[in-house]
């Protein structure tokens, strides 16, 4: 069995508390184990090789808190709302 990196994501978030920063970041890592009957022989010719190739992912995610602005969008949501309401009224 040969194991290898199926899909790797590295994680970045950035720090509120201080201005152009970020907490450390995270390498997750997901294996896959494939059998060695399956894997390709150089020595063959194209057409005659064992199993089909593999995809392999990377993905970078980036992160921030933003506590303040979903306070405030809730707010102005039920503002906005209430003006229409009332206007519907009229």
């Amino acid at each position: 069995m040969v194991r290898y990196a199926k899909e790797i994501r590295l994680s970045v978030i950035l720090d509120n508390e201080q201005d152009e920063m970020i907490y450390v970041p995270y390498l997750f890592i997901n294996y896959k184990e494939r059998a060695t009957s399956n894997i390709l022989d150089d020595k063959q010719p194209t057409e005659a090789r064992k199993g089909p190739l593999t995809t392999v992912s990377f993905e970078t995610e980036y992160a921030s808190e933003t506590p303040g602005f979903t306070t405030l969008a809730i707010t102005f949501f039920w503002i906005t709302f209430s003006l229409m309401v009332l206007m519907w009224i009229i």
